[in-house]
């Protein structure tokens, strides 16, 4: 349902200058960081409020969000607010969490109205009448058949059907949180450790929490089954992977001074964490993968704020909960430059890959040149020259058109190509099968066999018109071998010596 468009740009390109297309990227060997496009929606595009607290896609493709002044639907375009003002079945404004089950009923729990269910088009609400143990539900969950269950301290209250029953006996009760993970285990967390199930067989792994911060516990099984444990006090980050517990500290690359909690996994198998979550104001999230840690921050666009929430949805956007509104994350595959980044203009027209992997970029203002990672700013030519086609034939020269003639560089030293003529602007440069180099210009088609000079073409010889802007060669079919020239007359076919 949802195709999550761009709308509100945090990360914006520098003066887009150029676009490396995918067909140009995938020929380059560059090694860079990975960078992240970020979006971010506050308040003045629509949210109702800028602390988001929780997230979740619903089977039917709709982001819904939980914050403190309405529950909210978005699109990727728009949000939708459902308030006690504007919906009957809520009596809360004040959202803290969400959750999808089995069934498709979305569950969002508040801070002061207990639990609301979203089904059929329809809001219902549940309090303490209904079952619960309070009205302030923070927390939701779903056991190993994806029905809702709320864990409080000394309680456990589970919706069966149509109604929440308060039944302690149908989980263990020596234990004070469980996880239930998509590879059939259980995962159930005492204060002195975490034990595993599947099958009737237990495992015990000694991992003690202190008795104050077990409920801030935050738990994770990916898709590997390997169980992820974050906890506050003491600030620590636990896997069990293989019937190992992995503690991860400075040693393992961990960052320090903050505490790590485990949400979710992306399509890659990084595993994305919070840092110190909804209690005091950090400075980004992070990223685990092999093994290395990647902190998110301010550099990369990230606030200094509260981070509640962290979602990967299905087209592997990343999504973050905070104080300071929504934020998405999508990788960027395409980088731009410009003149910031040394680039001759920001008004780019040839883009040219030569065979020793060298880019050049022809501007309006000369030639710049991308080699080994860096851009030059000018090669070459002077900088007010308009560089508009550039071809490399097969013996390694360059060809470079521009608004005053056509130049050919062989190991850096140029030679004027149209000496014998004045004010010709060469559009469009191609060497064809036979070896042969066309070069389009205002005063028609000049031909070249190596660097000799071989005849000119003009509407005296058949061409539509003299201004030519395009040369094209048939490589394949029937049609192989034949050459094409766009005029503003009018396309023209060269054919057996004669158009």
């Amino acid at each position: 349902m949802v195709k999550l468009y761009p709308y509100i740009r945090c990360y914006v390109s520098r003066n887009v200058a150029i676009c490396l297309t995918v067909l140009l990227l995938t020929s380059i060997a560059i090694a860079q960081p990975t960078t992240y496009q970020v979006d971010h929606w506050t308040t003045e595009n629509g949210l109702p409020q800028n602390s988001v607290r929780s997230i979740v896609q619903t089977r039917d493709g709709y982001l819904w969000l939980a914050t403190l002044n309405g529950l909210v639907r978005f699109d990727g375009v728009r949000f939708t607010i459902f308030s006690k003002s504007n919906t009957p079945g809520l009596n809360s404004n004040r959202f803290l969490c969400v959750i999808e089950d089995k069934q498709g009923t979305l569950w969002a729990g508040t801070e002061d109205g207990g639990v609301t269910a979203f089904r059929n088009g329809v809001f219902k609400t549940y309090t303490t009448a209904d079952g619960l143990v309070t009205n302030v539900v923070p927390h939701l969950d779903l056991d190993g058949n994806g029905q809702l269950y709320l864990n409080w301290p000394n309680a456990f209250v589970y919706w069966r059907g149509d109604r929440f029953v308060r039944d302690r006996a149908l989980y263990d009760p020596q234990a004070s949180k469980y996880y239930w993970g998509a590879s059939g285990r259980v995962w159930k967390i005492d204060y002195d450790g975490v034990t595993q199930s599947k099958d009737g067989q237990d495992i015990y792994y000694p991992i003690p929490s202190a008795r104050e911060s077990i409920d801030d516990l935050k738990c994770f099984e990916d898709r590997q089954g390997n169980f992820w444990m974050g906890s506050l006090f003491p600030s620590q980050l636990h896997r069990i992977q293989g019937g190992q517990i992995t503690h991860y500290s400075k040693k393992e690359g961990a960052p320090q001074g903050m505490p790590l909690f485990p949400f979710c996994e992306d399509a890659e198998g990084g595993i994305w964490l919070l840092t110190a979550r909804s209690f005091i104001e950090s400075t980004g999230l992070v990223y685990l993968k092999d093994g290395r840690f990647s902190l998110l921050g301010r550099e990369q666009g990230m606030p200094l704020a509260r981070y509640y929430a962290v979602m990967v949805d299905r087209e592997g956007a990343v999504w973050v909960c905070t104080s300071q509104g929504l934020y998405r994350l999508r990788k960027q595959f395409i980088t731009a430059y410009s003149t910031a980044d040394g680039l001759a203009h920001n008004e780019v027209y040839p883009l040219l890959q030569t065979r020793n992997g060298d880019i050049y970029i022809g501007t309006f203002q000369g030639l710049s040149r991308f080699r080994k990672g860096k851009l030059e700013r000018h090669v070459l030519l002077e900088k007010d020259q308009i560089v508009q086609a550039l071809w490399e034939d097969r013996a390694g020269r360059l060809w470079i058109g521009w608004d005053r003639g056509l130049l050919l560089s062989e190991k850096d030293e140029l030679k004027e190509m149209l000496q014998q003529f004045d004010s010709y602007r060469v559009a469009a440069v191609r060497e064809d099968s036979h070896g042969a180099i066309w070069a389009a210009s205002n005063h028609g088609l000049m031909k070249f066999q190596g660097d000799r000079f071989i005849k000119r073409y003009t509407t005296n010889e058949g061409l539509p018109d003299d201004d030519v802007k395009v040369i094209h060669e048939t490589m394949h079919g029937p049609r192989k071998g034949e050459l094409w020239f766009g005029t503003y007359g009018g396309l023209a076919q060269f054919k057996e010596g004669k158009f």
